[in-house]
This record gives structure tokens, C-alpha cells and sequence, in this order.
């Protein structure tokens, strides 16, 4: 929720009230690469209302921040359809290198609400629940 002046409230920023609270929220209970995805689409989801969240202030310093964050997601969307493959073409260490890229990605997400811990901190969690589900729907691959 946004009021006349495009301001978000906490959980309109966590997107609480969305068909997509339960992926970003509580346990991270995805096991399924159609879960995995929309997951993606969150995160994607989540960059926009939190770039759109700054633009109601006035700013214009998230927009490169924003557009490496939705990079970021797009990158770990690729990887996520690599596992779809019978061999991931994508090796562990590449994997870890985009999973990292993710959590530097969103750390303008949450330095910018480092007088609201709460949500800070949430963002921080985002790029750990992308890697736990990468990292479970890998396998042992």
C-alpha cells in the first residue's frame, strides 16, 4: 500500500499482503523449480517497490542500484533453469559466484532502510533464501 504521495508502508515494501508473502516469508519451504521461479518473480517484484518506495522521496540514487539488483535476479533466474538440464552446465563455483553477486546486489536494498532494522534486515535474508533454495534444488549435482 502506497498513499497519495506513492510513500510504502512496511509491509507493502515486504510485499506481506501479496500472493507472494508466503516465498519471502517464515520458512523457506520451496522444493519446486515452478516455486524456485516465482520466487524470482518476488525478488523482481520486490526491486520495484523498493525502488519505487525511494522515488516517492525524490531520489534518484537507487536507479543504478536497482537495475544491478534486477540484473542479479534475472542472472540467478538463468540459474535456476540450468539446474532444469540433466548436468548443470553451470558449475558450483560459477553458482556461487552468482549467488554472492545476488546478496551484493541487494545491499543497497538494505542500507537503505538501515534506520528501520527490521526491514533492513529483511532484505539482507532475501539473497540467504535464494541461495538455500538453489542450493537444495541443486542436489549433489
Amino acid at each position: 500500500m502506497s498513499d497519495d504521495k506513492g510513500y510504502q508502508t512496511i509491509p507493502a515494501l515486504m510485499l506481506k499482503h501479496t500472493d507472494y508473502a508466503d516465498l519471502l516469508h517464515g520458512r523457506n519451504d520451496i522444493f519446486t523449480m515452478p516455486e524456485a521461479l516465482q520466487m524470482c518473480d518476488a525478488l523482481e517484484e520486490v526491486v520495484c517497490v523498493w525502488k519505487e518506495g525511494l522515488d516517492a522521496f525524490g531520489l534518484t540514487t537507487q536507479e543504478a542500484s536497482a537495475s544491478e539488483a534486477l540484473g542479479a535476479v534475472i542472472t540467478v533466474r538463468m540459474a535456476f533453469h540450468d539446474l532444469q538440464q540433466a548436468l548443470p552446465e553451470i558449475s558450483r563455483d560459477e553458482a556461487t559466484m552468482i549467488l554472492k553477486e545476488v546478496a551484493r546486489a541487494f545491499m543497497p536494498l538494505s542500507h537503505s532502510y538501515a534506520k528501520t532494522p527490521m526491514l533492513a534486515q529483511w532484505y539482507k535474508t532475501l539473497p540467504v533464501r535464494v541461495a538455500e533454495t538453489y542450493n537444495r534444488l541443486r542436489g549433489q549435482r
